[in-house]
C-alpha cells in the first residue's frame, strides 16, 4: 500500500508518510516521491507518533476480514546538514495491535539511509537504502525486507525534472517461507511544480518478483498520478491514482478459448489531508479505496481503509 514504492497509501501510520508530510517531518524520502529543491530541517530530531486506523479486508479476498489497528512510536532522524543534507538517517520503532487478527501484533522496526551526493548542473542523484523488520508503521506488512534504490533526476527547467530508478530488493516472509522473493523494478516519472505550493507526479513502473517457488514468481506493471496542493492556507492535500496490472506466469486460469497466466488488476484513488495544529505537531487523515478484478473468477474484492495520525517532534 506504499508509494515504492512507493508506495503506498494506507498503513499504520501512512499520512505522516505522504510526501507533504515527508518534507515538513524532514523524513527521507521514499524514492517514487517528489522533494522540494532546498528542503530546510533540523540536523537531529525526535518523533512520537500514533495512529488507528481501519481497513475493511486486510487478507485481500473476496471474504476478507475487516481490521481495527493501531500503533504507537518514536522516529528519530539525523541529517548532515540542515539545508542541503548529504546523508539524511532514520530509525523507527513501533508497537502495532490489531484486532480481531492478533496475528497482527507486532513490534517493528524500519531504518531508511540516504545519500544525496552533490552534483553541478542540472543533474541530481540518490541512493537509499532500506531495512524493516515485521514492516513499519506505515504498512501491515509481516515480513522483513532489505533494499537499496538508484535515482538519476534531470531537471529540465526549475518547474520540470525527470526520473529515472531501480530498486533490487529482498524479501523474507516470517508466515508463509515459499514467498519470499528477490524483486527488481524499474521506475520512470516525471515532477511538474505548478506554483502555489502545487505538484504533479506521474509515473510508470515495471516489477519483477522471483520467489522461491515458481507459483509465486509474478511481474507487475503500474501508473500512478499524485498531485500535492496547500489548503487553507497551511494544510496538505495530496489525491493520487494508481493502475496496475499484476501477472502470474505460472498460474493458469482455464477459460473458454484455453488457459491462460492469471492476471489481476488493482485500481487504487487515495486522498490525505495533512494538518498542522502547531509548529512541532501534526494530525493527518487517509482514506484509499482498492478495487481488484482478475480473470480468475471469485477473485474480485473491494476495500476501503480509513487512517488518523498525530505526530509531535521535539
Amino acid at each position: 500500500m506504499s508509494w515504492t514504492g512507493r508506495a503506498a497509501m494506507l498503513g499504520t501510520a501512512l499520512a505522516l508518510l505522504t510526501p507533504a508530510a515527508l518534507r515538513a517531518q524532514g523524513i527521507p524520502l521514499d524514492s517514487a516521491r517528489p522533494e522540494p529543491a532546498h528542503a530546510t530541517g533540523p540536523l537531529w530530531a525526535l518523533d512520537a507518533f500514533s495512529a488507528s486506523g481501519y481497513d475493511s479486508n486486510i487478507d485481500g479476498d473476496p471474504d476478507g476480514e475487516a481490521l481495527v489497528s493501531g500503533a504507537v512510536g518514536l522516529r528519530g532522524l539525523f541529517r548532515s546538514d540542515a539545508d542541503d543534507p548529504l546523508l539524511e538517517v532514520s530509525y523507527e520503532i513501533a508497537l502495532n495491535r490489531a484486532t480481531p487478527q492478533p496475528r497482527w501484533n507486532r513490534v517493528s522496526h524500519a531504518m531508511y539511509a540516504e545519500l544525496k551526493p552533490h552534483l553541478h548542473g542540472a543533474w541530481r542523484l540518490r541512493t537509499l537504502a532500506e531495512v524493516s523488520l515485521l514492516g513499519s508503521s506505515e504498512d501491515h506488512d509481516l515480513s522483513n525486507r532489505y533494499a537499496i534504490r538508484q535515482r538519476v533526476e534531470y531537471r529540465f527547467a526549475r518547474w520540470l525534472a525527470l526520473r529515472a530508478e531501480g530498486e533490487l530488493r529482498k524479501q523474507y516472509d516470517v508466515e508463509d517461507p515459499e514467498s519470499d522473493a528477490l524483486n527488481r523494478s524499474l521506475r520512470l516519472s516525471t515532477v511538474t511544480r505548478m506554483g502555489h505550493g502545487r505538484r504533479l507526479t506521474l509515473m510508470a513502473r515495471q516489477e519483477f518478483n522471483h520467489a522461491v517457488t515458481d507459483e509465486n514468481h509474478y511481474t507487475r506493471r503500474g501508473y500512478t498520478a499524485e498531485l500535492e496542493t496547500i489548503a487553507f492556507g497551511s494544510d496538505t492535500v495530496v489525491a493520487g491514482f494508481e493502475a496496475q496490472w499484476k501477472r502470474f506466469p505460472n498460474r493458469l486460469v482455464e477459460l473458454d478459448d484455453g488457459d491462460v497466466e492469471r492476471v489481476d488488476r488493482r485500481l487504487k484513488p487515495a486522498l490525505t489531508w495533512l494538518h498542522p495544529l502547531g509548529d512541532d505537531i501534526w494530525v493527518g487523515i487517509g482514506y484509499e479505496l482498492e478495487e481488484r478484478t482478475s480473470n480468475k473468477p471469485g477473485k474480485r474484492y473491494v476495500a476501503h481503509s480509513v487512517l488518523l495520525t498525530l505526530t509531535r517532534r521535539w
